[in-house]
């Protein structure tokens, strides 16, 4: 994730500060570095160190002029632990468009695109997928495009802070995660207003896009706690008379009826298919349980897909067979940007035998964690265990790998052909002639 430097956040809104928004801000620093303190998983990150960093950002916490600045500064703050699920959210609907850019899943209900998804592909930005019926759509903006400019800005300085934040660590998974992060929150905006792109087509000369942000179809799911409003979308469908397939974009609980309902079709004796396909790709995490309640969906028998290593304590990601399961072959497709319960599922139900693994080696940011509201409205999300597989290898800062990596193939986009949905397809029609 991408913050601003103090400095800079701090321009966006030089007034007045009274004593009582002062004393709120220094409220909600208090509360996040002693979260930290008090309920790190790892006392050792949360001992004499820490104390040090609190005493040179509670320094820090006075000198700032807005609420902006405050958040960057936590978050800076934050990212001294060096982990993931460590982060300041924004309340639905607040602030500018530089705040939002740190997490605009916070604002869905409020926030808008134009319905791509975008992925590296030989380290430049290429459209994914195309959302049916949105602008890009209309546009006839394809899968396969490279986008070369955004609102007249080349992509290589938009993505400049990303590489000085990242230093020496550019081509991993991560960098290349905070690199589409970025570019995807700056095609989002607010509702009816106007983005422009610049992409270009394999030998085609450029081509300029003038879109205008539509709030994305969907469901909205409600906060559940202080798990922000989500936008739910779901995919269910057979690939020829033998493969099923199911695709969401989050773990949010209103999912489950649909992923329970999908996959019990699919094991309907007289609408029976040869394998399924989960795909996973894009899909940033969300409710920890869900993973569990999946894997019974897709079991014969109990098992564990992981312990989340606390403090004090230990507990183990147990999952137990559910009525009409599939128990046929299963694939789950991953990439860079398949994080947190994604990878918890697939890396449990892989070390299991139960599913292969196809794609590209996933984030490597799957500890469990809390949210909890802050005096100033904003959301601290904080991790309150590690996480390990079944065989006690850790997947923070790692990712999954996946049993057959492949990338994604701009041609075959271009083609309206998706490289990775194809291998799975591969893989489970020659699982089955083997049965």
């Amino acid at each position: 994730m991408l913050f601003l430097t103090v400095d800079a956040a701090a321009q966006l809104a030089k007034v007045p500060v009274d004593s009582s928004r002062r004393l709120r801000w220094e409220e909600t620093f208090e509360l996040v570095w002693r979260t930290v303190k008090e309920k790190h998983f790892d006392e050792r990150l949360s001992g004499d160190e820490w104390d040090r960093v609190g005493s040179k950002y509670r320094q820090l916490v006075k000198r700032v002029e807005s609420e902006s600045a405050l958040n960057h500064l936590l978050q800076r703050m934050l990212e001294e632990l060096g982990q993931s699920h460590f982060n300041i959210l924004l309340p639905s609907g607040a602030g500018e468009i530089s705040e939002q850019l740190d997490d605009h899943a916070a604002s869905l209900v409020s926030w808008a695109g134009i319905g791509i998804e975008l992925r590296l592909v030989d380290e430049e930005p290429v459209v994914f997928a195309v959302n049916p019926g949105s602008p890009a759509a209309r546009a006839a903006l394809r899968p396969g495009s490279i986008i070369t400019h955004i609102d007249g800005h080349p992509i290589s300085k938009l993505t400049g802070p990303i590489e000085l934040y990242d230093n020496d660590n550019h081509r991993t998974v991560q960098h290349r995660f905070r690199q589409i992060r970025l570019l995807q929150n700056l095609l989002d905006g607010r509702p009816g207003s106007e983005v422009r792109l610049v992409s270009r087509q394999l030998d085609s000369p450029p081509r300029e896009y003038r879109l205008i942000r539509e709030i994305p179809r969907g469901v909205i799911a409600p906060a559940f706690g202080n798990f922000p409003p989500s936008l739910i979308q779901f995919e269910s469908r057979r690939i020829g008379d033998d493969i099923g397939y199911v695709r969401f974009n989050i773990f949010a609980p209103p999912q489950m009826d649909n992923i329970r309902r999908a996959i019990r079709e699919f094991s309907d004796p007289e609408r029976r298919i040869a394998g399924l396909i989960i795909d996973l790709r894009g899909n940033p995490g969300g409710m920890g349980a869900m993973a569990n309640g999946i894997a019974g969906l897709l079991t014969e028998r109990p098992g564990i897909l992981g312990t989340m290593n606390m403090r004090t304590a230990h507990m183990k990601f147990a999952y137990f067979p559910q009525p009409h399961a599939w128990l046929g072959p299963v694939v789950i497709l991953l990439d860079g940007l398949s994080g947190s319960t994604s990878e918890i599922l697939a890396a449990g139900l892989q070390e299991n035998g139960r599913v292969k693994i196809v794609g590209q080696r996933s984030l490597g940011a799957a500890l469990p964690s809390y949210l909890v509201k802050l005096p100033t409205g904003g959301i601290f999300q904080y991790a309150i265990a590690d996480y390990v597989t079944p065989r006690g290898i850790m997947i923070e800062g790692r990712g999954v790998t996946p049993d057959l990596e492949v990338g994604l193939d701009r041609r075959l986009l271009l083609d309206g052909r998706d490289s990775q949905i194809e291998a799975a397809i591969r893989l489970l029609r020659t699982a089955g002639s083997d049965r």
